[in-house]
């Protein structure tokens, strides 16, 4: 999955649960320039912050993020 398709997907996600960016950033414990950089494989996510978004979104969006397609 190219960056721009993980962003497009992370966005859906964002909106299906009423999140702004900066509240995600924050849910995660990171900054919204960090996130952004995440988001566009300038820097990658870890473990934690893939179980974090676990808990956030629930297990299938996780692995539809991480590992689908």
């Amino acid at each position: 999955m190219t960056s721009k398709e993980f962003s497009i997907k992370l966005k859906i996600e964002l909106l299906k649960n009423n999140m702004t960016t900066e509240q995600f950033a924050a849910r995660l414990g990171i900054n919204k320039v960090t996130l952004y950089r995440k988001i566009h494989k300038l820097e990658t996510f870890t473990l934690a912050d893939i179980i974090k978004i676990r808990d956030i979104f629930g297990k299938e969006v996780a692995e539809a993020l991480f590992f689908g397609d």
